[in-house]
C-alpha cells in the first residue's frame, strides 16, 4: 500500500469512529443481537367487487367521488373511461377487468388517483376506503402462490386483516403495464 492508500484507510477509520461517537456508542454493523426495527407502512385500503386491496400511501395522490366517466370507443375492457379532474384527463382503470377477474359488480363510488413517476391514473373503488397502518412483518409473500396468475403479477404482498385478505398492489408495475398495454 502506498501513502495515499494509508491516508484513505486512516480517514475511513476516523469517519467510522466519528459516526460511532455521534450515534452515542450505539453504532452497529448489524451482526449483533439487536432487533431490527420494522418498517411502518401507511396503506390506503379499498374494495373493488368482493376483494380488498391496498396501495402504498406514497402512490396515492387523492381520493375523489366517482362521477360517471366518459367512455372511450375502442378502449380496452380494463379502461372504464376517462375523468377530468383539476383540468387533467385521467384514465379510470377497472381493476377487476385488468386482473381478469369477474367485473360484473361495478360499485364505484370513489376514484383513487394514483401516480408513479410520470404515470397517473384513477382506479375505480367502492366507498369503503380507509388508511391502515401496518408493520412490514404483517405482510406475507407466501400467500401469493394461491392467487390467480394475473393477480399475482401485480401484487407485492398479502396482509391478513380481521375483515379478509388484503392484496397490496404493485402500483409501479400496474401503471407501467397499463400505459403500454392495449
Amino acid at each position: 500500500m502506498g501513502e495515499s492508500d494509508d491516508a484513505n484507510a486512516s480517514g475511513l477509520a476516523e469517519l467510522i469512529e466519528h459516526a460511532r461517537q455521534s450515534a452515542g456508542a450505539t453504532f452497529d454493523w448489524g451482526g449483533g443481537d439487536q432487533e431490527v426495527e420494522e418498517e411502518q407502512l401507511s396503506l390506503l385500503q379499498f374494495k373493488v367487487g368482493s376483494q380488498l386491496y391496498a396501495i402504498g400511501g406514497e402512490h396515492v395522490r387523492e381520493v375523489i367521488s366517482y362521477e360517471t366517466s366518459t367512455p372511450l370507443p375502442g378502449a380496452p375492457p380494463y379502461l372504464e373511461g376517462i375523468v377530468v379532474h383539476r383540468r387533467q384527463v385521467l384514465g379510470v382503470l377497472d381493476l377487476d377487468a385488468w386482473l381478469e377477474l369477474d367485473s360484473s359488480t361495478r360499485d364505484y363510488e370513489r376514484v383513487i388517483i394514483v401516480e408513479h413517476g410520470s404515470f397517473q391514473a384513477g382506479i375505480g373503488a367502492a366507498a369503503s376506503t380507509k388508511i391502515i397502518q401496518l408493520v412490514s412483518s404483517q405482510l406475507s409473500t407466501s400467500l401469493l402462490d394461491g392467487l390467480p396468475p394475473r393477480s399475482k403479477a401485480y401484487t407485492k404482498a398479502v396482509c391478513e386483516t380481521p375483515e379478509a385478505l388484503v392484496l397490496v398492489l404493485d402500483i409501479a408495475k400496474l401503471l407501467e403495464d397499463a400505459a403500454v398495454r392495449g
